[in-house]
């Protein structure tokens, strides 16, 4: 727990734990750009640009437990000091917070220096890294047993594309490419999963829903570890959903989804050759042993019938003319 401790040293030096952070307490100047490095698709959105994220204002409740999940969630946890496993929203608040619109927009607007000024590396940041993982894991991967065709193979471009060109530090991306992943419905991540997967389609749409927003500019600050909790409970209620369903997947760790552009010469070489081996078998059980047919005897003449040829073919008697006298 050392380290998300320390995350709430970086607005308090003095609460520092670890060693490293109780070296630094002594440090003039608080840096927190100091955390953005990582594998770029995973690293959140706000260390990404260095500042407060002004963008989506859409926040959402913590999601309420189902009853019969609820009480064994409370039970589980029935030692927790902070308050967090039984928290509930009131009617205007979001993750205890509330947006004041009039607020913001008089600090932050048209100062990016201010945004970046008030920007702390937190705990929900980390929240949102694994969001990202779960993002590339479930798109990438494949049920066990699933057929070699994948007709939805072709729609995972389009978001993986967005992932993998995705770079930290990028003058030519004023806005983070991820936002159209973050931003997207239910029906877009049925497209883009596998067909056995499209049952979390709903699961990925809302935990984007939670991470989406700036959380660092509502007030009060919500708790250190909101978003792990709101991510939990949404993850935890589709569990307890598909357990009841029997949706237990179990994924081959053998084979990953293709992300070729679907476009591209490749992609379409290798569907080629997928759809020539597919017919290769078809062909062979429609071709017709001949010596079967060698081997079969004629049928028997009909006697009958050649008669009636016989006697087609006979010529027709003249009849004699008579002259009268």
């Amino acid at each position: 727990m050392a380290r998300p401790a320390d995350m709430n040293a970086e607005i308090d030096p003095e609460k520092a734990v670890s060693l490293t952070f109780v070296a630094q307490k002594s440090r003039e100047e608080i840096d927190p750009l100091r955390c953005r490095t990582g594998t770029p698709m995973f690293v959140a959105r706000s260390p990404v640009l260095g500042g407060l994220l002004l963008g989506s204002v859409n926040f959402r409740r913590m999601l309420a437990l189902p009853c019969d999940v609820a009480a064994k969630y409370q039970t589980a946890h029935a030692g927790d000091s902070s308050g967090l496993r039984a928290f509930r929203d009131g009617d205007t608040t979001h993750h205890g917070g509330v947006y004041h619109r009039k607020d913001v927009e008089r600090k932050y607007c048209g100062n990016s220096e201010q945004r970046r000024r008030d920007f702390r590396h937190q705990p929900r940041h980390d929240a949102e890294s694994v969001f990202w993982c779960m993002v590339v894991f479930l798109l990438l991967a494949v049920p066990l047993g699933s057929p070699e065709e994948d007709p939805e193979e072709s729609c995972l471009y389009a978001p993986w594309k967005l992932l993998a060109s995705h770079r930290l530090f990028s003058i030519y991306e004023p806005a983070d490419s991820r936002l159209h992943i973050i931003e997207a419905d239910v029906p877009s991540w049925e497209a883009w999963l596998h067909p056995g997967l499209q049952h979390a389609a709903r699961l990925m749409s809302l935990l984007a829903a939670q991470v989406s927003p700036e959380w660092g500019i509502i007030q009060p600050p919500p708790y250190m570890l909101h978003l792990h909790e709101a991510m939990q409970r949404i993850i935890l209620t589709h569990i307890h959903v598909w357990d009841k369903e029997n949706k237990d997947i179990r994924f081959d760790t053998e084979r990953t989804r293709d992300t070729t552009d679907p476009n591209s010469w490749t992609y379409q070489e290798r569907r080629t050759r997928q759809a020539a081996a597919t017919l290769a078998p078809s062909k062979k059980s429609t071709n017709i042993d001949t010596s079967v047919l060698r081997k079969r005897p004629l049928p028997e003449e009909d006697d009958d019938d050649d008669e009636e040829e016989e006697e087609q073919e006979q010529p027709i008697a003249k009849i004699p003319s008579f002259r009268l006298i």
